[in-house]
């Protein structure tokens, strides 16, 4: 997770605790939301343009992210590790046997704890930071609170999993696996979110020389190439009902695209007081603070989403969009509050659907 450091770096502990909290509640939550697979099914159903459309670009950012963050902190092997991984765990995740993909989940969460005891040795740093801005940290709660708490409701992996628990195994499987197990990963994230700022930042040796930075980031490649291997198998199918033949072009360009925009990002201009691929990453972001969350806000709590419903959501994330870009990227935090007010209005304009909501 490459996120918290961001956070932490900029808002301190609180910009992590903004960030932390409705990211496990929202994933934990879904289990007990969707109170069944058949609820989950017909979501996945009536939506499925915009799950597709969420596994695409998470498929992205992280095809980014590897392209252009993790060579600085493994060396050119870092995009080339994360590939061989995704070839790796797709293959896994195709035969679509439950024990495969268990056994995919030990072992990622094995390594994940090996390197994680690894580097428990080396400078983990779990102090309280200060907030240098409570201010901005007060800006980025609802935006945290909307993005985190909403966008699970279109991740085709959580909806999968959802669909093989029953009721009662659902709550169990969610609030376990992302109230403790997934709560753990975050934690540790805090924990090297300052050392990780200083190796990124080019403050300390990188590559092999670092003995902090090679060990996190072959954890963060499996994380990245184990996420990429889910999408990929949950949104093929999606994706080829909905575009057909040319499904193969289109990712290949697309994937190419997200590669090409990392090793760009990765030459250090400057963006508003960011290097580019600050830049970049926070621009991906929006997506998953604007884009996705607005969509179930909107669109995701009837039925299915009218034409004028769906007007409504553009109007709302063309007006909110330069908000949301001048607290991203452009430093301005406090900007994000009215951006996420104009979309949570945007629900009081009448939609002109008939029928009742179904109950997420």
């Amino acid at each position: 997770m490459y996120l918290p450091m961001l956070l932490v770096r900029e808002l301190g502990t609180l910009g992590f605790v903004v960030f932390a909290v409705p990211n496990v509640v929202g994933a934990a939550m879904m289990g007990t939301i969707l109170p069944s697979a058949d609820a989950s099914l017909q979501l996945v159903r009536r939506h499925r343009p915009a799950l597709a459309a969420f596994s695409a670009v998470t498929v992205a950012f992280h095809l980014f992210f590897a392209a252009g963050m993790l060579p600085r902190l493994i060396g050119s092997m870092g995009p080339w590790t994360v590939l061989a991984l995704v070839v790796v765990f797709t293959g896994i995740a195709l035969r679509r046997r439950d024990r495969n993909d268990l056994i995919a989940a030990v072992v990622v969460l094995a390594i994940s704890a090996g390197i994680a005891s690894f580097a428990l040795r080396n400078r983990l740093d779990f102090s309280w930071a200060p907030p240098p801005d409570p201010v901005a940290v007060a800006a980025l709660a609802p935006v945290c609170a909307f993005g985190f708490l909403l966008c699970p409701y279109l991740d085709l992996t959580f909806h999968r999993a959802r669909h093989r628990t029953s009721p009662a195994a659902g709550r169990v499987a969610f609030g376990v696996g992302f109230g403790v197990l997934f709560l753990a990963v975050i934690l540790f994230s805090y924990g090297y979110a300052r050392p990780l700022a200083v190796a990124v930042d080019g403050q300390a040796p990188r590559g092999p020389g670092n003995a902090f930075a090679l060990p996190l980031g072959f954890y963060m490649s499996l994380q990245v190439a184990y996420t990429v291997a889910l999408h990929v198998v949950e949104v093929i199918p999606v994706a080829k009902a909905i575009i057909g033949r040319h499904l193969t072009l289109i990712a290949v360009v697309a994937a190419g695209g997200a590669a090409a925009l990392g090793f760009v990002g990765n030459r250090g201009s400057l963006l508003y007081g960011l290097d580019a691929g600050e830049a970049i990453y926070r621009c991906f972001m929006g997506f998953f603070g604007l884009f996705f969350p607005a969509y179930v806000w909107l669109c995701m709590l009837r039925r299915s989403p009218s034409a004028r419903t769906l007007r409504v959501y553009a109007v709302a994330v063309v007006a909110a969009l330069p908000l949301f870009f001048a607290g991203f990227v452009a430093g301005r935090t406090v900007l994000l509050v009215p951006g996420v007010a104009i979309v949570l209005l945007a629900r009081l304009v009448r939609t002109g659907d008939t029928g009742d909501a179904p109950r997420l």
